[in-house]
């Protein structure tokens, strides 16, 4: 009885334990739903981004091959990722500090519809500068190799991937800008592409 009794607590301390290590993960950052997702082999910078076509809110198409000739940021949130909810108010700081700049700003929302997204952001609460699109059925991080949430990759002016951050980030912070800034200035040093 005594042996039974000192496994069952294992049991309970094994069980604990793991839905704290589980829990804690689940703060940091949010796991897609489905679980054929397949990362990108090597997660290779300077790979090109896989085109890909979206809606706004408006119901217009955005497609990113018509978004070449500036660096931009693409970034995946949810209404349903805590760490996403609370990332957003620093992106979006940090895009509104870069308005007339050679960067654009994608923000892709991975919800069901745009209700759900509104309830967290607003159309009136973006910046001139940043485009919001939605992907309901979630193909587009499958075609970046995405998994995680919030995720976000920093692409060069011919949409090649120069940075891919996983999980919340420090907008503010100097290793962020300044990947950033390396992003614009080799766009601004490229030769004009003519069209």
């Amino acid at each position: 009885m005594k042996f039974q009794g000192k496994l069952k607590c294992v049991r309970g301390l094994s069980f604990c334990l793991a839905v704290f290590v589980f829990g804690f993960a689940g703060l940091s950052a949010c796991t897609k739903k489905s679980t054929d997702v397949v990362p990108a082999a090597g997660n290779k910078l300077q790979r090109a981004a896989p085109d890909f076509e979206l809606e706004d809110a408006d119901g217009k198409k955005v497609k990113l091959s018509s978004l070449k000739g500036m660096p931009a940021v693409l970034h995946f949130w949810a209404s349903w990722c805590p760490p996403c909810i609370e990332e957003l108010p620093q992106f979006l700081e940090t895009a509104k500090e870069y308005e007339g700049k050679n960067i654009r700003w994608i923000a892709i929302n991975l919800d069901k519809t745009w209700a759900e997204a509104h309830k967290i952001l607003p159309v009136a609460k973006l910046p001139a500068n940043v485009t919001s699109i939605i992907d309901p059925e979630q193909k587009t991080p499958d075609l970046l190799g995405s998994y995680q949430f919030p995720e976000s990759y920093l692409l060069d002016a011919e949409h090649r991937i120069m940075e891919k951050w996983v999980g919340m980030q420090d907008w503010k912070g100097a290793s962020v800008r300044s990947v950033i800034e390396q992003a614009m200035a080799s766009a601004a040093a490229a030769p004009a592409v003519a069209k």
